[in-house]
């Protein structure tokens, strides 16, 4: 709930001020946080910063951050793997290393097999399951962690840990070879099977891909079973921490304000749970088709009638803790008919948290796909300019005396250097695009499409100094293309007529007709049927035109 829907909101709110130092602090401070409510609940320090370094692993920073703590990482790192290769006794090792070697041909083998058994058991082929056991026989470097919590706790004795360290190690040296021996190992099984027993797994292996739900009543029950049992232990676990941490520490800044306090949080804790148990397998297309149908009516009531008897008795449990038995009857009953008179209003909220949950959680997959569109379309523009054309910025300069104070029509630049005007910006004015009569003044921005020899002449007319400066970025500016067709609203029209200048505060750079491309066309140009037409304009308004 928090690492999804808190933590990815969190980081979004505060982009603009999450520089390299703040946002490793951040993380690092989350991973400490975690820790520290880890070892207060009971668990160890190590799964807490692990359940926080995978929240943070699904949201949009994830590579940044991950970039940022790499220093943090390998320093660490270092010290821990040192401090557990200095704990190992080698007199031990030597003393034991027959079992060492029994207990580390056990692990490889037994891993390989459960591991390849439940993968064909699942669907996949004989040589995909193989190949995903061999490669997953090693014991990770996570069990150093859990062998040296053992010591700590007096549960594994130290002449036991150097050999579960050592296992571990043989482990992880192994497993690069076993991989690439999977498909040796698989050749020869193969070739040994008879092809009875080949047949027979090929067609297990096909049919239990071929699986799938019977109808819409099962798929309907399959997911109240499953909706019922996942929120009611969500809800359960809440009001476990509500009544054994929340609430012994709220009655500490007074008895009546701790048991107000915490019925409070706690009800709101697993209100949308309780409204997710109530309402939320009702909202799939199977429902709608079986609940058209008047036999299936009967059952949907019972299960209507066991989801609201979960919901009041998990208000009166949580709420027995905290008042009476009756008080909490009482109050389960108000609540649940609150809920039913208030609920079109409490589903639009839920609608609410429910979509900024999934869009948290599938942020890195809509931040990638937006990245990869922007990509596209920017290859895309770059392949509309079929010229040497594009978009520059010039700064005028006190000393370009011969264009201060003229307009546009009197500097004739599309007739004498033929190029377009597509911006001027002067401090937080922006003209798109500027008109014939607009003056050029000192330390305006002018954003001009041409190519690199007219980039040259203008910059010889705008900046004595000859220095040129290009800026594609700094405005919302967009190149983009469309075709005349048929039924198109701008076919037999001029440039001037059909509009676009005023409806993506833009300019026609190029034309292309039959195979010919024209450059900065004038505003008496016709538009045909298969005109191909370039626009440059702002990027908001373009798309109305393009799209």
């Amino acid at each position: 709930m928090g690492g999804i829907l808190f933590i990815p909101s969190l980081l979004k709110k505060a982009k603009n001020f999450l520089t390299d130092e703040i946002l490793l602090i951040v993380a690092v401070a989350m991973c400490f946080i975690m820790v520290y409510l880890s070892s207060q609940a009971g668990f160890s320090a190590a799964l807490g910063a692990f359940i926080m370094g995978s929240l943070l692993a699904e949201t949009t920073k994830a590579e940044r951050i991950e970039h940022l703590v790499v220093p943090v990482r390998d320093l660490f790192g270092a010290i821990f793997f040192v401090s557990v290769g200095m704990l190992i006794d080698l007199n031990v090792i030597i003393d034991h290393w027959l079992p060492i070697l029994l207990i580390t041909a056990t692990v490889i083998v037994g891993k390989s097999f459960v591991i390849s058994l439940g993968a064909f058991i699942s669907g996949n082929s004989l040589r995909t399951s193989l190949q995903t056991g061999m490669s997953l026989a090693l014991i990770g470097e996570f069990s150093f962690i859990i062998a040296s919590m053992g010591v700590k706790q007096k549960v594994v004795s130290e002449e036991l840990y150097p050999i579960i360290i050592t296992v571990s190690a043989l482990t992880i040296f192994t497993a690069p070879y076993l991989t690439l021996s999977s498909t040796r190992v698989y050749s020869w099984l193969n070739n040994h099977l008879s092809p009875k027993w080949e047949a027979r797994l090929n067609r297990y292996s096909v049919e239990a891909t071929a699986l799938r739900a019977v109808n819409d009543w099962n798929h309907v029950l399959k997911f109240f079973l499953i909706n019922t049992i996942v929120f009611s232990v969500i809800v359960i676990a809440l009001i476990a921490l509500t009544n054994t941490y929340l609430l012994p520490w709220l009655t500490g800044f007074g008895y009546n304000f701790g048991r107000t306090t915490s019925a409070i949080l706690g009800l709101a804790a697993i209100g949308p749970f309780l409204w997710a148990l109530i309402i939320r397998n009702e909202k799939t297309e199977p429902f709608a088709r079986i609940y058209a149908q008047q036999k299936y009516h009967g059952p949907i009531w019972i299960m209507r009638i066991i989801k609201l008897a979960l919901a009041l008795f998990f208000i009166i449990v949580l709420l027995r803790n905290i008042y009476s038995i009756d008080i909490a009857l009482y109050a389960g009953i108000i609540l649940l008919v609150l809920i039913l008179i208030f609920r079109k209003r409490l589903q639009k909220t839920y609608d609410k948290v429910e979509d900024r949950f999934i869009k948290n959680l599938n942020n890195r997959e809509i931040e990638e796909q937006r990245i990869i569109a922007e990509l596209d379309a920017e290859r895309r523009n770059q392949s509309l300019a079929p010229w040497d054309a594009h978009l520059t910025t010039f700064e005028v300069s006190a000393e370009a005396i011969t264009v201060i104070g003229k307009t546009l029509e009197e500097l004739e630049w599309r007739e004498r250097v033929g190029v377009n005007v597509a911006m001027i910006k002067r401090g937080t004015l922006t003209l798109i695009p500027p008109q014939k009569d607009d003056r050029i003044y000192p330390g305006d921005k002018l954003y001009i499409i041409c190519t690199d020899s007219q980039e040259r002449r203008m910059n010889a007319l705008l900046r004595p100094d000859k220095k040129l400066v290009k800026n594609n970025q700094e405005v919302e500016m967009k190149l983009d293309q469309l075709v005349i067709e048929a039924d198109s609203p701008f076919i037999h029209k001029t440039i001037r007529e059909s509009g676009m200048r005023d409806k993506a505060h833009g300019l026609v750079v190029g034309i292309e007709r039959n195979g010919e491309r024209f450059l900065n066309p004038k505003s008496d140009w016709v538009f045909e049927e298969g005109d191909r037409v370039w626009i440059v304009g702002e990027k908001k308004l373009i798309n109305t035109i393009t799209e």
